[in-house]
């Protein structure tokens, strides 16, 4: 029994106190620091995805078909009525001018 009141009374000394309170120190000290750690890990794991989906959405050829590269062939189909001759609606020249503005 004796021992154990020494022990005790030794815990509560105020030199055993100020370890404890260093050992708290240092315990919260690495606590902050993996908090900051975890934070900055985060924030770079967002701008690599933040870049890697603007880089994606870059790079993605559009869908409208303006990007100058066609990889299907496709057919038109003009109506024409009437006689095809010279002053008429349905000129050589008008439809010429026609299929060229269209293949633009």
């Amino acid at each position: 029994m004796d021992e154990q009141q020494n022990n005790n009374a030794q815990i509560n000394k105020p030199s055993n106190d100020k370890e404890w309170k260093l050992i708290e120190k240092v315990v919260m000290d690495v606590n902050s620091e993996q908090r900051r750690a975890r934070r900055w890990g985060i924030f770079f794991k967002l701008m690599t995805f933040a870049y890697l989906f603007i880089a994606l959405v870059v790079l993605m050829p559009s869908g409208d078909g303006a990007s100058g590269s066609q990889s299907e062939e496709f057919t038109a189909l003009v109506d024409v009525k009437g006689v095809i001759a010279d002053g008429e609606e349905a000129s050589a020249d008008v439809i010429v001018t026609g299929l060229r503005n269209a293949f633009e």
